[in-house]
């Protein structure tokens, strides 16, 4: 229900999606990010999720590839930024 309404109710998608990441239920928290990303490509609050939604999932290749994503986004400077060069190097994705 919070994404029915579509683009305008983003925000809402994103506060069910943070509730089933605590709940451990990943896939329907992927399901509302991915639905917010639909809509808006380059929103970084769906894609930090999606992020760490996948590094729960043990996922780490592609955490890492959405954390990146997230960091390009604020110029690689990001509160994530030095986090992601600490554990994402084995990636080669930096």
């Amino acid at each position: 229900l919070a994404c029915s309404f579509g683009v305008r109710e983003w925000q809402a998608c994103l506060n069910v999606g943070s509730s089933r990441i605590n709940q451990g239920d990943y896939s329907i928290a992927d399901t509302y990010a991915s639905r917010v990303l639909e809509w808006q490509p380059l929103n970084y609050q769906a894609i930090r999720m999606l992020g760490f939604s996948s590094l729960y999932q043990g996922n780490h290749k592609k955490a890492c590839e959405l954390f990146k994503q997230y960091d390009e986004l604020f110029e690689n400077k990001s509160s994530l930024h030095e986090e992601i060069l600490r554990e994402c190097q084995s990636s080669e994705l930096y």
